[in-house]
């Protein structure tokens, strides 16, 4: 027994497969991670002695930022190590919130792996999709890295009615 990830499309029509995998996904593990007090350990420890089917959860949202550098979404395979930028915080970054992805250390300097560009993961939490989204901006703007970017609008559709559409078909 294990964890399974079943992720929907949902409408009028219903909901829709898009993928069910036994693997955690990116950044899904992080958004999931915000929300579990108790931490994956516990869960883990939960599902391999049989108990489960309830575990400790925060009430609210949670979402999910991806940060990254050229040349995401694609790959450098030969990447050499003297591409990779430092990775900088302008205050201590909240360790719950901050998910590393393809970094590396040298000499004591955090280093984003150029062959990936695939650098970290930034999770907000609040009583609100916008509130958990400001969240993670914020936590996202903690982090300096060349050429950085990820996508301001998360949740922005989900705010913009998706989220009444869900609510109205009873998903919510």
């Amino acid at each position: 027994m294990g964890y399974v990830n079943l992720n929907l499309i949902v409408d009028e029509a219903g909901p829709r497969p898009l993928e069910f995998t036994c693997r955690f996904g990116n950044p899904g593990f992080a958004v999931l991670a915000a929300l579990q007090p108790a931490g994956w350990g516990d869960l883990f420890r939960r599902m391999a002695e049989g108990g489960a089917a309830r575990f400790p959860t925060d009430a609210g949202w949670s979402v999910a930022i991806v940060l990254t550098i050229p040349p995401f979404p694609a790959a450098i395979d030969d990447a050499p190590p003297e591409a990779d930028p430092p990775v900088f915080f302008l205050a201590e970054p909240e360790a719950a919130h901050l998910h590393h992805v393809d970094v590396r250390m040298e000499a004591g300097q955090l280093l984003a792996r150029r062959r990936s560009g695939h650098v970290s993961i930034v999770t907000g939490t609040g009583p609100s999709v916008a509130a958990a989204r400001d969240a993670a901006a914020a936590r996202a703007r903690n982090v300096v890295v060349p050429e950085l970017r990820w996508r301001a609008d998360i949740g922005a559709r989900f705010e913009a009615g998706e989220g009444a559409r869900l609510r109205a078909l009873g998903w919510l």
